[in-house]
């Protein structure tokens, strides 16, 4: 099996364990409210669901401390480069480096976080390229 379909297997195992499972990062009462989740905090369609995969898997990436200080910071970060490069031809998930780079330093200037950044938030923008890069990779669309 390939490092791409073992990935698949196991994120796909992982859904299924998990995927009733209550989780703070779910709650309908923090803000930034999450934006695929309908008014009543459900998924209704699968282009929601995989939005919401796609949101997790980049939100777990980042869930250290030595990269966002506090898990919240995450969530703040993720919806700044949502609204950031929501357009019709680009999205969370096909940003360029370059910019994401400049994005981050934004929300490091302009957005409240809990805390500051951990120490290595300097690797957060490799991070998330590389998730991005799994995310649109082939296996992911097969997952999905």
């Amino acid at each position: 099996m390939s490092c791409e379909g073992a990935i698949g297997n196991l994120l796909g195992r992982f859904a299924e364990i998990y995927g009733d499972a209550t989780d703070f990062e779910l709650s309908k009462s923090i803000e930034p409210k999450l934006w695929f989740f309908d008014v009543e905090g459900y998924l209704k369609d699968d282009s929601e669901r995989e939005e919401a995969t796609k949101y997790f898997l980049l939100s777990a990436s980042l869930y250290t401390s030595r990269l966002t200080g506090n898990s919240r910071n995450a969530r703040i970060l993720l919806n700044a480069l949502h609204s950031q490069f929501l357009r019709p031809d680009k999205s969370l998930y096909s940003v360029e480096k370059e910019n994401l780079y400049r994005e981050i330093e934004r929300v490091t200037r302009k957005c409240r976080l809990y805390g500051k950044f951990g120490k290595d938030y300097g690797g957060i923008c490799d991070l998330l390229d590389s998730v991005n890069n799994f995310i649109n990779a082939r296996a992911f669309k097969q997952f999905a």
